[in-house]
C-alpha cells in the first residue's frame, strides 16, 4: 500500500515539475514581449473594410425635445394631485380607524 502512495506522490511531483519547466524557461528570457493593446475605441478601426461596416451615427428625432416640458408639467400635476388627495383623505381614514377600534373594544 505504501508503494502505491509513494508512486502517486512521485507521479504528482513529476507532473508538477513537467508543467513548471516551460514556464520557468519563458521567465528566464524576460518573458514574452507584449505590444500595447489597442483601446476599446480603436478596436475594429484598423482597416477600411472594418470601417465600411460601422453603423451610421444616430440622430435624435426632432420631436424629442418637445417631450421634456409636457412630461415635467404632467409629473408635477400628478405629484400635487397625489399629495393633496393624501392630505384630504388621511383624516377620514384616521376617523374610520378610530371608530372601528372603539367598536371593537365595546
Amino acid at each position: 500500500m505504501s508503494k502505491r502512495l509513494l508512486g502517486a506522490v512521485l507521479l504528482a511531483a513529476l507532473s508538477i515539475v513537467g508543467l513548471a519547466v516551460p514556464a520557468a524557461a519563458t521567465e528566464e528570457h524576460g518573458g514574452p514581449v507584449h505590444a500595447e493593446l489597442p483601446q476599446f475605441d480603436e478596436l475594429g478601426t484598423q482597416s477600411d473594410t472594418a470601417r465600411e461596416f460601422f453603423p451610421e451615427a444616430p440622430e435624435e428625432p426632432p420631436v424629442f425635445p418637445w417631450f421634456g416640458w409636457p412630461l415635467m408639467v404632467g409629473a408635477l400635476v400628478t405629484s400635487l394631485w397625489v399629495l393633496l388627495s393624501y392630505l384630504v383623505f388621511q383624516p377620514r381614514f384616521a376617523q374610520e380607524r378610530k371608530a372601528k377600534a372603539a367598536r371593537g373594544k365595546k
